[in-house]
């Protein structure tokens, strides 16, 4: 029996035990994302978004916690940051994909969102930003009322 042969008999391919999971965040909110996988030996992980390697993009931070625990995070996540994550994990013998989409939402202060019972021709016209507030301002600046 070779050497080779001998470090294949106790292999196995990467597998997830968690897998990545769908996240909805409000933009400007940081996100983790994260999953499990063992492998023998202990598979090489990389990070993809919509199918393309994220290469050296400073706005992520890939890191390993535990033996099997990995997790991407985003300390302020926006529009760009959209889309759909992959976990590849992969050693020699073989290769494990857990994938999930990232869904960022508009964060609009709910003091300016519509009730249910205002007519369907209120909207907002910008989203809500936070500043300092003068009280001596109109506080519904940026908000139209049509009709």
């Amino acid at each position: 029996m070779s050497a080779t042969d001998a470090v294949r008999e106790g292999a196995r391919r990467p597998e997830f035990s968690q897998h990545l999971s769908r996240t909805i965040v409000l933009e400007g909110a940081p996100t983790r994302l994260e999953c499990k996988v063992s492998g023998c030996p202990a598979p090489e992980v990389r990070w993809l978004k919509d199918r393309r390697s994220l290469g050296d993009d400073v706005s992520y931070e890939a890191t390993c916690e535990e033996a099997e625990l990995y997790a991407l995070c985003v300390g302020a996540t926006y529009s760009e940051h959209a889309g759909w994550y992959s976990c590849v994990a992969r050693n020699d013998v073989g290769t494990a994909v857990s994938e999930a989409k990232l869904t960022v939402e508009r964060a609009y202060h709910s003091a300016l969102r519509p009730s249910r019972n205002v007519g369907a021709a209120t909207h907002l016209t910008r989203p809500w930003e936070p500043s300092v507030v003068d009280p001596m301002c109109d506080v519904l600046s940026g908000v139209s009322v049509v009709g």
